[in-house]
């Protein structure tokens, strides 16, 4: 340019026609560099972003997209890959279901996110969450921002986690202030569901999981709200005796040691709810505290006159002193005790 700078030009040429011939070329020459440098600051920040990102236009046409983009799907810079990708990559992975959820974006607003699992550049399948979201620049330009995030690792540490979850012999359930929203098997079988979802919704308080009072008398919904808040507020765990409402597995009312544990679940305060029966101790406990008490009464010194006897040794003591003591002749001495 004459002022000496670089400049981006659109240019443009077309035939004009005379008389019903071409006459010849109109050309234009239309500076188009700060559109240019915009686009070029636009890409210069997609590409910093480390998440794969697309964007569409109306017609759902890719128009531009970042370096992450193109590595995941193994594309070039060039139009002509990017359309390819379009139809061989997006439309064939995707699958018809989200092109038409994009139209409707496109017609509607709004936004959208799906889970798929594809096979992307580096020959190996991913896990990937793809959520979409319109936009719209000055009431014309109108389209559709993509962006691709990762999960496969995410994946691969929660089935980890749900398959030490699932074999758990504990009852394990995940609660937040509606309910619980997660449950492993032993604690449906604990509370004789055989479904996840006929726990899934259940407060502590719920008639099928506790009776209206504890053993102490003490309301159960009372006695569990102050619990929870307790453990909401300190952040703190909380581990104590819990009395449950019978069910199909156990036909009277039961004990467990319930462990609370404060956690966060989809950035909400949270609790992991630790259930263990001891049912069977406590009866073991009570039956063995009745045995003591029988044998504490036999240990205890059975005073007969001024005679002690002792259960454990099956003997009286202070005998030997009374016989001497008296005038009974050796034969009367042989008492039998039996």
């Amino acid at each position: 340019m004459p002022n000496g700078k670089v400049s981006d030009i659109f240019y443009q040429r077309t035939t004009y026609v005379i008389d019903g011939q071409i006459d010849g070329i109109i050309s234009v020459a239309v500076d188009v560099t700060e559109q240019a440098n915009h686009r070029r600051q636009t890409e210069a920040i997609l590409d910093a972003i480390p998440n794969p990102i697309v964007v569409k236009d109306k017609d759902l046409n890719i128009r531009l997209t970042n370096k992450a983009f193109e590595k995941a799907f193994g594309l070039n810079m060039d139009e002509d890959d990017l359309v390819k990708a379009e139809i061989t990559s997006l439309r064939n992975e995707l699958s018809q279901r989200f092109l038409e959820e994009d139209k409707f974006i496109i017609k509607n607003g709004g936004s959208s996110k799906n889970e798929l699992n594809i096979k992307l550049a580096d020959g190996r399948y991913h896990d990937l969450l793809y959520q979409r979201t319109s936009f719209n620049l000055n009431n014309n330009d109108t389209g559709i921002i993509g962006v691709v995030i990762d999960m496969t690792e995410l994946s691969r540490e929660k089935r980890q986690t749900d398959s030490i979850f699932s074999n758990l012999t504990d009852g394990v359930g995940l609660l937040n202030r509606s309910g619980f929203v997660k449950t492993n098997p032993a604690l449906l079988n604990l509370f004789g569901f055989e479904d996840e979802y006929d726990l899934i919704g259940l407060t502590a308080t719920s008639p099928e999981l506790s009776p209206e009072f504890q053993l102490d008398g003490t309301p159960s919904a009372d006695l569990a709200a102050k619990k929870i808040e307790r453990v909401f507020a300190t952040q703190t765990q909380q581990t104590f005796e819990w009395l449950h409402a019978k069910n199909a597995r156990v036909p009277h009312n039961w004990t467990s040691e319930t462990t609370l544990i404060p956690v966060e679940h989809d950035g909400l305060p949270a609790i992991i709810c630790i259930v263990r029966d001891i049912e069977q101790q406590k009866r073991a406990q009570l039956e063995l505290q009745k045995s003591q008490n029988v044998l504490n009464r036999s240990q205890s010194l059975a005073k007969i006159g001024g005679w002690e006897f002792s259960k454990l040794t099956n003997s009286f003591f202070g005998l030997t002193k009374f016989i001497k003591s008296t005038k009974l002749n050796l034969k009367r001495r042989n008492l039998d005790l039996r």
